[in-house]
Formats: C-alpha cells, structure tokens, sequence
C-alpha cells in the first residue's frame, strides 16, 4: 500500500511571517477548489503585518498557499504539472519589498480518495463531501496518479505521494512539515 503525507507549513516555530488583509481580488476560499480559475493576477502583492517575524519559511499555508522558489523548482523538475502560479511579492506596511520570492500557488484537482473503511473520518452534518478527519489512508486509485493535490475531503490539505515526499526531503526545506496521512490528528 502506497504512503501519502501532507505537505504543510510547521506552525509553531518563532518568527514566521504574518500576512495583512489579503487583496480585494483575491479569494482564498477560491484556491482550496482544485479548480482551474478563469483568471490569476499577473503578480499579487502580500503585505505583512507590523508583527510579523523575519522568519521565511519554504511554505505559507495561512489563508494561501505559497511556495518558495526552491519548492517551486523541485516541483518543476519532478515533472508536477498540476499548478498554476502567480509570482507573490511580500511587501513590508511601509511598501519596501522582501527579496525572498514566492508563488501562489493554485493546485489543480481535488480528489475524493480517503479510504473511509481504514480511516477515522466521520462526514460534516451539512458539508456535503467534508469530513473531520484524523488519521487517514488514501486510495491511490483514487488519485489519478498525481504525486500532489488537494483533499476533496478537507480541502485545505496539500497531499504528496512518497516519491515527491523523498525529493522535497532532500532539500531541507526551511519551515516545512512533511507528514504521513496516518499520523493526522485534525490539525
């Protein structure tokens, strides 16, 4: 049986970025979808907050996800091609831009593929499709193949499969928490 992990942003470390109101043409809710959107920005502008770390880490997951250039560039050369992206520039209350650069990143397909016989997930009352989900295992066949997408079960998950898992490691990503299916607790 394959090994799927979430791909997540590590929360508790000191010093992380804090991002602002997000823009007006800007949807969060739009980038959990797995959809194609009919139109990304040419570029979006983040503000960070005044108390915002200096912290960077590889991955942002709060309101969007956003991947750093190098994770960009790992994805790129392990053939991922389910992402659109919009180049991100983290810009200071002040206007002065951050020289780390960062992607928003749309994944492209969102797949119903949590095994419920073998998982604990129990189905929201009134979210048609959304569970709350502890420990779970995925149905590979469920996944058409794809070494990264999004949860259709709880859709603000990034799933990667155990070869994509192995190439990310080898990188050592600042900030980034590489976790099996299995050892989800909710949060």
């Amino acid at each position: 049986m394959a090994e799927f992990f979430i791909l997540e942003q590590e929360i508790l470390l000191p010093d992380l970025p804090t991002l602002g109101p997000l823009p007006k043409n800007i949807d969060p809710l739009e980038f959990l979808a797995g959809k194609k959107l009919s139109r990304l920005p040419a570029r979006i502008d983040l503000v960070l907050t005044s108390d915002s770390g200096a912290f960077r880490p590889d991955l942002i997951t709060y309101l969007l996800p956003l991947f750093s250039q190098r994770i960009k560039e790992a994805l790129d050369a392990f053939g991922i091609d389910n992402i659109d992206y919009c180049p991100t520039r983290l810009l200071s209350e002040s206007g002065k831009e951050d020289l780390n650069k960062y992607w928003l990143a749309n994944i492209l397909g969102a797949f119903a593929c949590v095994d419920l016989e073998k998982s604990d997930a129990k189905p929201y009352p009134l979210g048609e499709g959304l569970y709350k989900i502890g420990s779970f295992v995925i149905n590979e066949q469920k996944t058409m193949g794809q070494a990264l997408f999004r949860l259709a079960e709880k859709p603000r998950l990034i799933i990667i499969n155990e070869a994509l898992k192995e190439r990310l490691e080898q990188l050592d990503l600042k900030g980034v928490r590489l976790r099996n299916t299995r050892e989800y607790d909710g949060y």
